[in-house]
């Protein structure tokens, strides 16, 4: 008995051990949402660790800097991570004041309970608002530019147009993704825009521009000037 507890012990503690070597925190909950067990990094991640006897929304509540931001909060873990389990960032502010993302990874436990996986993606997040904002200014550019536009894969098929593009060819844009650009050209046009861009990639120039004739149903083919990029 005394060899099987020292056993026991030894695995206990080379556990707890690797557990406090990862890089982010580890929260385990019973099935009352109790907190049963955290590592060392939780601790570094907030500034403070959960305190016994403490629910982890109290725990929370500690790094929001005001009553709405509590609210909020509290909202994202009882019907979120607790209830629905999705991976969801919390906007908190640790123990030196300055707002961070961190983001929860729950898992189920067998019998019951929860075990929380919690990481600084602060970064990760800016990066991702960076991107949907240069996604927001590249739309808005696109869209309002005074002349029609269409974006192509290297294959020449048509993957983006603006509302401009749409009224030269006569096509919405669901249309107009069907096909490749030369479907709307004459066939000299076509040979034209491929010779074009084999140019472009042979000399390591950025632009250039053709003229070439746009076919429509229900006009003549239409003479534009176009400007490969």
């Amino acid at each position: 008995l005394h060899e099987a507890e020292r056993t026991f012990s030894l695995r206990e503690a080379r556990l707890k051990q690797y557990l406090d070597s990862l890089p982010f925190g580890v929260l385990v909950l019973n099935e009352l949402s109790d907190p049963l067990f955290q590592n060392q990094p939780l601790t570094r991640l907030l500034g403070r660790s959960v305190q016994k006897d403490e629910t982890v929304e109290q725990w929370l509540a500690a790094a929001c800097p005001n009553d709405q931001h509590r609210d909020h909060v509290a909202m994202l873990w009882r019907e979120d991570v607790w209830r629905r389990q999705p991976t969801r960032p919390f906007p908190l502010a640790p123990a030196d004041g300055l707002l961070k993302d961190l983001e929860f990874q729950p898992a189920s436990l067998p019998g019951g309970g929860l075990l929380v996986s919690i990481q600084d993606a602060t970064e990760k997040v800016r990066h991702e608002e960076q991107l949907r904002a240069t996604e927001a200014k590249f739309r808005a550019l696109l869209q309002e530019s005074p002349l029609p536009i269409v974006l192509m894969d290297k294959a020449g098929s048509v993957f983006e147009v603006n509302h401009l593009a749409e009224e030269l060819f006569g096509h919405p844009k669901n249309e107009l993704r069907r096909h490749p650009l030369d479907r709307w050209f004459d066939e000299e046009s076509a040979a034209a825009r491929v010779e074009a861009v084999r140019d472009l990639q042979l000399r390591s120039q950025r632009s250039t521009m053709i003229d070439v004739h746009v076919l429509r149903e229900d006009y003549d083919p239409i003479p534009v000037h176009l400007h490969l990029a």
